[in-house]
């Protein structure tokens, strides 16, 4: 039988591992949508399928805050999911086909938070302004960036903060 070795962490890494009660107790709360739904059927559930797949049955109105981490316009593989960096114009495209289609899910005084490298930071602002007030960019600095062969180590990312209307601003300040 083959020993499984747990990769050694680094001391500050926040990862979370679960045990197999953890995982049948989760599994539990896994739902895929295949028709409309209220919002009361998904509380506290976790919808498990391709948002793409899954927006067309969500309720109108019912989200108050979405905070997206979408890829960056990078060749990166996600688990068995695959993502080829395009040109912007079309990772653009890309980005305003879904974020278009979460505007009738929002609560009038609903928050957006959309994550994004230098790279894809561009196409976000030019797509969340068609759709959103856009509040703020933050930009923080991890300690570690991500390593470059030939160029500059890349260690900030952006994170554009949204609302519907400057009228959700006044409740922020």
């Amino acid at each position: 039988m083959k020993e499984v070795v747990q990769k050694k962490r680094a001391p500050r890494n926040r990862t979370l591992t679960l045990n197999a009660e953890d995982i049948l107790r989760l599994k539990k709360r896994l739902i895929k949508l295949d028709k409309p739904v209220s919002s009361a059927e998904i509380e506290n559930k976790t919808i498990h399928q391709d948002i793409f797949d899954a927006l067309e049955y969500l309720p109108d109105k019912f989200v108050d805050l979405v905070f997206v981490d979408p890829p960056y316009n990078l060749n990166k593989t996600f688990n068995l999911t695959s993502f080829k960096a395009m040109e912007s114009e079309k990772y653009e495209e890309w980005l305003d086909s879904w974020v278009q289609k979460i505007i009738r899910l929002l609560k009038p005084h609903a928050s957006v938070y959309i994550c994004g490298d230098w790279k894809s930071s561009g196409a976000i602002f030019n797509v969340a302004k068609k759709y959103f007030q856009i509040q703020n960019r933050i930009t923080f600095e991890r300690e570690k960036g991500r390593g470059a062969k030939s160029n500059w180590k890349n260690c900030s990312e952006d994170i554009w903060f949204c609302t519907l209307s400057d009228e959700d601003r006044k409740s922020v300040v």
